[in-house]
C-alpha cells in the first residue's frame, strides 16, 4: 500500500527496546560473540524475509540516545543512572553492530544508511548573563564526542573510540553507509558537572522537558553536511510529539530549514524520500 501511495518505506532493525533474552541473558550487543552471532543472524533473517518490501535500510536508528538513555539518564532500558563505563560498552556495540548490519544488507542492492542521533551542544550557563564556566566548556566537548565526535570517526577512520575505552579497528566503515542519516530532537545545554539541561535554556519546556527549537536542526544538518562532504545525506527522524502545542509551528519552519538546505546544493533526501 505504501509503495501504491508514493511512499518508500525503509527497514529499520533496532530503534528502541531489545529483546531481554538477548539484551540480559546474552549481554547483548556489547557482546563480541552474542552481536556477531544472534544479532548478525537476525540481520540476515530480516533482510531475506522483508527484502522485496523495503527502499533502503537503517540498521539502527539513534544508536548513542538509546545508550544515553539506558545508561545515563535511566529514561530506557535498562534505567542504569550515571553509568559512564556502560554508556560507553553500549554505544561501542550499537556502533559496531550498525556496521556489521550494514555490511551484510548491502548485499542485497538496497541502499543503507546510519541513523545517528545528532544534538547540538552548548555550554551551560547558570544565569543568562554569565559566561560558561571552564568546565562547562569542557564539559561540552566530552558530550560533543561522545555523541558525534566517535562516530564521525569510526566512519572517517575505520576506528572506534570512546571515552576510556581502547581504540577498536571497524574495517570497511568509510564505505559501510550508502548514505549518512541522521535525526534531529531536541539540543542540549551541559553544565560543568556533567549534568545535560533544555536548550536555549531561557525558552519553556515541553511534557518532555526538552525544548522545541527548530533553528537546531539547521545547526544539524549544516553540521552533518559539513562534516561528511559530499556524501547524501538522509533525515531519518525529527520533530516533536503530534500532541505538542508546538508541533505545526516546528514542522512548517521545519520544512521550510530543509528545503533552504536543499536549495543551498546540499544533498539532502528528505524523510518521506
Amino acid at each position: 500500500a505504501s509503495w501504491r501511495l508514493g511512499l518508500s518505506p525503509w527497514g529499520c532493525l533496532h530503534e528502541r527496546a531489545l529483546p531481554g533474552w538477548f539484551s540480559v541473558d546474552e549481554h547483548g550487543l556489547s557482546d563480541d560473540r552474542s552481536r556477531r552471532y544472534f544479532w548478525a543472524r537476525h540481520v540476515e533473517q530480516v533482510g531475506e524475509d522483508l527484502g522485496d518490501l523495503v527502499a533502503g535500510w537503517i540498521p539502527m536508528v539513534e544508536p548513542s540516545r538509546w545508550a544515553m538513555q539506558g545508561w545515563l539518564t535511566a529514561s530506557g532500558p535498562p534505567g542504569n543512572l550515571d553509568d559512564a563505563m556502560g554508556f560507553a560498552e553500549a554505544l561501542e556495540g550499537a556502533l559496531l553492530g550498525s556496521v556489521e548490519a550494514a555490511q551484510r544488507l548491502r548485499g542485497s542492492g538496497r541502499p543503507v544508511a546510519t541513523g545517528q542521533w545528532v544534538v547540538p551542544a552548548f555550554p551551560g550557563r547558570n544565569t543568562p548573563d554569565v559566561p560558561p564556566s571552564p568546565d562547562a566548556e569542557a564539559m561540552t566537548t566530552t558530550v560533543d564526542e561522545a555523541l558525534f565526535g566517535c562516530w564521525r570517526r569510526m566512519l572517517a577512520e575505520e576506528t572506534l573510540v570512546i571515552g576510556g575505552r581502547a581504540p577498536v579497528e571497524v574495517p570497511g566503515a568509510r564505505t559501510a553507509f550508502d548514505r549518512i542519516g541522521f535525526t534531529y530532537r531536541h539540543a542540549l545545554a551541559v553544565r560543568g558537572d556533567g549534568a545535560l539541561l533544555p536548550y536555549p535554556q531561557q525558552l519553556p519546556t515541553r511534557a518532555d522537558g526538552q525544548v522545541t527549537w527548530a533553528e537546531g536542526l539547521a545547526l544539524a544538518v549544516h553540521h552533518v553536511a559539513e562534516t561528511f562532504g559530499d556524501r547524501p545525506l538522509h533525515l531519518v527522524g525529527y520533530g516533536v510529539a503530534a500532541d505538542d502545542p508546538g508541533f505545526d509551528e516546528f514542522e512548517h519552519e521545519s520544512r521550510s530549514i530543509l528545503q533552504g538546505a536543499i536549495d543551498d546544493g546540499i544533498d539532502q533526501r528528505m524523510p518521506s524520500t
